[in-house]
């Protein structure tokens, strides 16, 4: 049709009769005369579509960001990202409230009676202070309601408010603690009985109101004599006190070639917790724990070490030492000893 269209252009409108052919030609094209305005009306066309259609996706873009920006504002968007970055940090006092609350309050004398591991009734004879704001006392105990006490074991540890006396008689609810950091044991105290001058100080008991302090003994009186004391001494956090390698390869619930990978934001005085990379397992499992704890400055980054250890609790998420000889060099004599065990 261009070349048809072309050869006619040649010709002038209304010259003679080739020019009538060519206008009734165009007329049943539909075409005006100009050949080359419908070409130029079709891209025109196609242009004006493009365009529609890029401004589409800009507005649709812009309506996108506007509701999200809507929704981080009053949605739940908003409301997940405030969450997740607003300040959440309790004041001290009330983190100190929270604490207390969480850990002391809640339980009867009975509960106490039932729940705690030794009671013990003596008179406090010494008081230091000790780590992280706790006290170290010494008793002389004497009277033993429930559990074993052994006279070897001299510290009592505690973290409560109240300060200790010395000369003052205490009621102790507690219970026999280990540590293979200090090597020593202790009794930690989860909270005691005394007479004031206002009163019996009760901490986290709520029915004793009404008491003094004969009553809470003849209580604790009539518990012992329902649940006459068993010999078993019952340790929290034990560890394996031997330096026999196989019985601390037995005592361990994991052994593992670990790399160490960093140290964890969590240092305590006498030990530090460390992220690690496990090499080879040799016993065990590992399932999610995040730190080895150990002593402190006795692993270094980037260093592989064979290490025999616990968890103080099916739960947590760090394993702890299971004896004083629980981190060894992955090469030498000693590791080879513990990888013939596992065969």
């Amino acid at each position: 049709m261009n070349r048809i269209k072309n050869a006619y252009d040649n010709v002038a409108p209304g010259a003679g009769e080739l020019a009538a052919q060519r206008d009734a030609f165009l007329q049943k094209l539909d075409v005006p005369q100009t050949g080359i305005k419908p070409v130029r009306k079709r891209v025109s066309r196609r242009w004006r579509i493009a365009a529609v259609i890029a401004a589409c996706l800009i507005l649709g873009t812009a309506a996108i960001a506007l509701s999200k920006c809507i929704l981080r504002t009053w949605g739940i968007d908003g409301y997940l990202w405030e969450r997740n970055n607003r300040d959440v940090s309790l004041p001290k006092t009330l983190k100190e409230s929270v604490k207390v609350e969480s850990e002391w309050a809640g339980w009867t004398l009975d509960q106490y009676l039932e729940g705690s591991s030794c009671i013990f009734y003596g008179k406090c004879t010494g008081k230091t202070a000790g780590d992280r704001g706790s006290s170290e006392l010494r008793f002389d105990i004497e009277r033993v309601y429930k559990g074993v006490y052994d006279p070897e074991v001299e510290r009592f540890c505690s973290i409560l408010r109240e300060p200790f006396k010395e000369g003052v008689y205490y009621l102790i609810f507690c219970g026999r603690d280990a540590s293979v950091y200090t090597g020593t044991d202790c009794y930690g105290i989860s909270t005691v009985i005394f007479e004031t001058d206002t009163g019996l100080y009760h901490e986290g008991v709520f029915d004793l109101k009404e008491k003094d302090m004969n009553e809470v003994l003849a209580t604790a009186e009539s518990y012992a004599s329902q649940h006459p004391a068993a010999d078993q001494i019952v340790i929290n956090n034990d560890y394996c006190r031997s330096d026999d390698l196989r019985e601390i390869y037995d005592y361990a619930s994991t052994v593992a070639v670990m790399k160490i990978t960093g140290i964890a934001d969590i240092t305590a005085q006498d030990r530090t917790a460390y992220t690690f990379e496990v090499k080879e397992l040799l016993k065990g499992s590992v399932k999610g724990e995040q730190w080895v704890i150990a002593f402190k400055d006795s692993m270094a980054v980037g260093e592989e070490y064979l290490l025999l250890l616990d968890k103080p609790e099916d739960t947590s998420v760090f394993f702890i030492m299971c004896s004083a000889r629980s981190v060894l060099a992955a090469s030498g004599a000693e590791a080879e000893t513990v990888r013939s065990f596992s065969k």
